[in-house]
């Protein structure tokens, strides 16, 4: 397993109940979706920790009347010698 740490935090939000910010994993390969990491709607921030198999992947990121960063950290898995 490879672990990730995705920081995420949207602002400025158009309209209250306005906002939606919609973060998932998908297969580089095949471009199917693997998982959902964030659903939120509104301001708010968090950081998640996401697990997956060593695989080439990418994110797609849905949002609309917010605006949004976000940071990702990814991890390593070591192999013994």
């Amino acid at each position: 397993m490879t672990a990730m740490r995705l920081r995420w935090k949207t602002t400025r939000e158009t309209a209250p109940g306005a906002g939606r910010f919609t973060v998932t994993l998908h297969s580089a390969v095949s471009g199917r979706p693997i998982q959902t990491i964030v659903d939120t709607r509104g301001e708010g921030a968090d950081t998640v920790t996401v697990a997956d198999e060593p695989r080439w992947s990418h994110f797609v990121v849905d949002a609309a009347d917010v605006e949004w960063e976000m940071t990702l950290e990814q991890g390593y898995v070591r192999t013994p010698r």
